[in-house]
């Protein structure tokens, strides 16, 4: 099944969507975790968060638009909250670096994120 069905299966609160589209990607948010944080049950950890997070967020998803985007930006979030929460300032920087933001932008970037998956939603008569 092509992923645009999966998610709008997704959508519907389909669970064997849900594991096959957690099949399909596990590895690549694992693998990016792994960037910035080197303990493999770390990583597992935000892996997991991450699929809980697309989960709670499923009936807003665009199936148009694949799942790369978002799973990334999820990704993110996920590691800059757990090296906070560590305290490790420095691989924080170096994740902010490289995306090309800084902190003090970054949680209005992840506002306006937010607004565009509810206005989206809006426009195609989702909840």
């Amino acid at each position: 099944m092509d992923e645009q069905k999966e998610i709008a299966l997704l959508r519907q609160g389909d669970r064997k969507a849900f594991e096959q589209l957690y099949l399909q990607y596990w590895a690549k948010v694992y693998h990016f975790a792994g960037l910035f944080i080197s303990d493999p049950m770390e990583q597992e950890d935000i892996v997991q968060q991450v699929f809980l997070r697309l989960w709670d967020i499923r009936t807003r998803l665009d199936a148009s638009r694949g799942l790369d985007g978002l799973l990334f930006i999820l990704t993110r979030n996920h590691v800059l909250h757990h090296l906070r929460k560590q305290g490790r300032e420095e691989s924080l920087n170096q994740l902010l670096q490289e995306s090309g933001e800084d902190t003090s932008d970054l949680e209005a970037k992840d506002l306006q994120q937010y607004i565009d998956v509810l206005a989206a939603g809006l426009r195609d008569g989702s909840p």
